[in-house]
């Protein structure tokens, strides 16, 4: 994935979080203020820290930072708690600190599962194991264990494409199963962002079928 540059920070305007890797994201408001956070795992657990805005937070700042807490988590420290927040306020950066901590993500797979039992009544055991069964043999084996709020729509992509070449039909259902998926995981807010949205569509668009037609023959050589 291509990291964030100066150019870019400036022009984004689409409300979510962009990543730039080592868990750091410059985070978009609906009202357009930017500001930075880095989520990581400690102790078993999702947690986004917030390292201030846009406009006190550089990028080279908010990239040093992410990394110290990186390094600080893989020494087995816990760069939330208050003796680790002033040694980072002690480096001079200015860094404005905000902890909170997330409840626990689910996987892909939980979250495809959840919407499964979600809608079982509604759409019958039959519809529902067919849609389940799709996304567990186009989705599962490259999706199935990953935090449903790290997923991009870059791996939706790389997931859709070759798809689309084999089956558009099935690559158009595959990509309405996800959204229902990405949909669920933004009612529950676990992602504030769907990169299964209308970007995405645009990679299962019917291709137009252009026949090939039998020679014409004599009736009585058919």
């Amino acid at each position: 994935m291509a990291r964030l540059n100066v150019k870019e920070i400036k022009a984004i305007s689409e409300p979510g979080r962009h990543s730039d890797g080592n868990g750091l994201y410059l985070n978009v408001a609906p009202n357009g203020t930017k500001s930075w956070i880095q989520r990581v795992r400690v102790d078993g657990k999702r947690t986004d820290k917030g390292l201030g805005s846009l406009n006190k937070v550089t990028l080279a700042a908010a990239r040093k930072t992410a990394l110290t807490n990186l390094a600080q988590i893989k020494s087995g420290q816990n760069p939330f708690t208050k003796d680790v927040e002033r040694l980072i306020a002690g480096l001079g950066q200015g860094i404005e600190v905000e902890v909170k901590e997330a409840p626990a993500v689910p996987t892909f797979a939980d979250a495809a599962h959840a919407v499964y039992a979600l809608n079982l009544d509604e759409w019958g055991g039959g519809t529902a194991k067919r849609w389940l069964r799709r996304l567990e043999i186009h989705t599962f084996p490259t999706l199935a264990d990953r935090d449903v709020a790290e997923i991009t729509r870059a791996d939706l992509a790389d997931l859709l494409t070759p798809l689309r070449g084999e089956n558009h039909e099935t690559a158009r259902k595959v990509r309405q199963a996800l959204a229902k998926v990405f949909r669920w995981a933004r009612a529950h807010d676990y992602r504030i962002d769907d990169p299964a949205d209308d970007a995405l569509g645009e990679l299962v668009k019917k291709v137009k079928h252009v026949p090939e037609h039998h020679r014409t023959l004599p009736y009585c050589e058919v």
